[in-house]
């Protein structure tokens, strides 16, 4: 079964992550942005409640047209949340991904379409 769910519009791919330096020693953690983001992303997913699609899938994302970036930096937030809610069982398993500026989204949102995907 196919959804769509208006998601708020993912931080950049490049504003995902920061290193910190502790102790001599380097890690990659969250962006308080991302975590952010996540967050609202997680609850946006949970009231609109859709079923989860199984095995291969098919994701087409809206974007604003006047968005600032690139579209392609907007993806992997919008897919990482996917299957952090269990609507998705893993990236891996996108076999097609499309995303496209609209007119029609709000300058604040991304409208992500999820459908299993159908070879053939």
């Amino acid at each position: 079964m196919s959804f769509t769910v208006a998601l708020p519009l993912p931080p950049s791919t490049n504003n995902l992550f920061a290193v910190v330096r502790r102790g001599g020693t380097e890690r990659r953690v969250r962006t308080r942005e991302y975590v952010a983001w996540s967050t609202s992303a997680a609850w946006a997913l949970a009231l609109h409640k859709p079923a989860p699609v199984t095995g291969r899938f098919a994701v087409d994302v809206a974007l604003p047209a006047r968005m600032r970036g690139d579209v392609d930096n907007r993806l992997k937030p919008i897919l990482d949340a996917l299957v952090d809610a269990r609507l998705t069982p893993d990236d891996a398993l996108a076999w097609a991904v499309t995303a496209r500026r609209d007119e029609t989204v709000a300058a604040d949102q991304a409208v992500v379409t999820v459908t299993p995907w159908r070879e053939g």
